[in-house]
């Protein structure tokens, strides 16, 4: 056979095994096209409020085949909204078959906490903690906040190994050792984003109050300790140039702090059309040798106040569990007082999106459970004030519960 032939069946050859693969991969299509409808038709389903059908449907689809852990974490959190807590279970069951701990930790921890959610709602507590249990050592969650903080709330919904729970998240915390004058200023932060000008500036008089005293407290013991360190004999000795840069750097640290708090007092003043008192705080903050124009990088990342207040939430209802219902009162206002300002911050974006889009069910759908959060919390302090008979301040929190668009009780968790 001579080269030309041989080259030439060759051509027919692969064209063939083109033309085959193309009617395979076509036929896979036309196969997988009705699933995809399906899906399609569940998804329907759950944004036309017919979520109870719409897991049922999805939950069928995914039985008759499914290798997507997208696809069965999204029927676990479906079927956790619905109390469909069978199909939680074998969403769970056929991830687990996909995922190793030791392969796909995370993974295999989200599909645990769909598990555990399920048993606490089907009073099962103790299977409920056992899910999370195996995570507990792992690197990946022993020293992670989120996976502290998780673990401590579940801890306090069971009721079980409390005081567990609270170590717990107490570590959660360590990120959020603030001074109560950056949450003040923080908190003024985001009341200044959200334009909320006058219940900024009452946080930052509340924080300046705290601030004066502090700051003449550290300028004595800066002086104090300062001039015991120069005069040391041993003034070239590493532990005392230590010992200096470190009170040096304690006195920046706090006089950027107030600093912080005079630009953020100009901005608030300045917008509330008091401009001369505005002009005096920048003209202070001139004589110190900074430029208002040029401190940006002091402002806080109100962002954080979203971790705390889920931290906090937490480490209040662990408190509420253990009857510790002033305590927990503090924290769980402490909490709402993050909370609620960010949540309306971010529902001015939510809704600027949502006029945006064409399809929208998608994104509501998952603002949902934002909204979700806030009202848990306001739940948790509503039984908080009834433990202390404080009644019209738990009703003020159920109305904001109903506010938010649900209705008083466990099925919030």
């Amino acid at each position: 056979m001579n080269s030309g032939v041989r080259w030439t069946l060759f051509a027919m050859g692969v064209l063939l095994g083109a033309s085959l693969l193309a009617q395979v991969d076509l036929a896979d299509a036309f196969l997988s096209e009705p699933r995809r409808w399906r899906i399609a038709e569940a998804e329907r389903l759950w944004f036309d409020k017919q979520q109870k059908p719409a897991v049922q449907s999805l939950l069928k689809t995914l039985k008759q085949g499914t290798t997507s852990l997208e696809e069965l974490g999204l029927l676990s959190r479906w079927a956790l909204r619905c109390e469909d807590y069978e199909a939680v279970h074998w969403a769970c069951d056929r991830a687990e078959e996909m995922v190793s701990l030791d392969v796909y930790p995370m993974l295999a921890q989200r599909f645990a906490s769909y598990r555990a959610f399920a048993f606490y709602r089907q009073h099962e507590p103790e299977k409920a903690l056992e899910c999370w249990q195996p995570f507990e050592t792992l690197e990946p969650f022993k020293n992670d906040p989120s996976y502290l903080n998780g673990y401590a709330y579940l801890r306090a919904l069971v009721g079980l190994e409390l005081e567990d729970a609270l170590t717990q998240a107490e570590e959660a915390l360590r990120d959020y050792r603030w001074t109560e004058v950056e949450r003040l200023q923080r908190l003024a932060q985001v009341n200044l984003n959200l334009n909320q000008n006058i219940a900024a500036l009452d946080y930052i008089r509340s924080a300046a109050k705290i601030y004066g005293p502090l700051n003449a407290q550290l300028n004595v013991v800066y002086d104090r300790e300062m001039a015991r360190s120069l005069s040391s004999p041993l003034l070239g000795d590493d532990d005392v140039e230590r010992q200096i840069r470190q009170l040096r750097s304690e006195r920046e640290t706090q006089a950027l702090q107030g600093i912080l708090l005079r630009l953020q007092k100009a901005e608030a003043l300045q917008r509330i059309g008091e401009t001369q008192a505005a002009s005096k705080e920048r003209e202070s903050i001139r004589l110190l040798g900074y430029n208002p124009e040029e401190l940006t990088y002091l402002i806080y990342d109100d962002q954080q106040l979203e971790g705390y207040a889920a931290f906090m939430d937490t480490r209040g209802w662990i408190k509420f569990r253990q009857g510790r219902w002033s305590e927990a009162i503090s924290d769980l206002k402490q909490a709402i007082e993050c909370a609620e300002p960010l949540f309306q911050q971010q529902q001015r974006v939510v809704e600027v999106n949502l006029e945006r889009r064409v399809h929208a069910e998608d994104f509501e759908d998952r603002w949902m459970e934002r909204r979700r959060g806030l009202a848990v919390m306001y739940d948790h302090l509503a039984q908080a004030y009834y433990e202390l008979g404080e009644l019209k301040q738990a009703e003020q929190c159920e109305n904001r519960v109903r506010q938010l668009g649900f209705q008083v009780g466990p099925h919030l968790y």
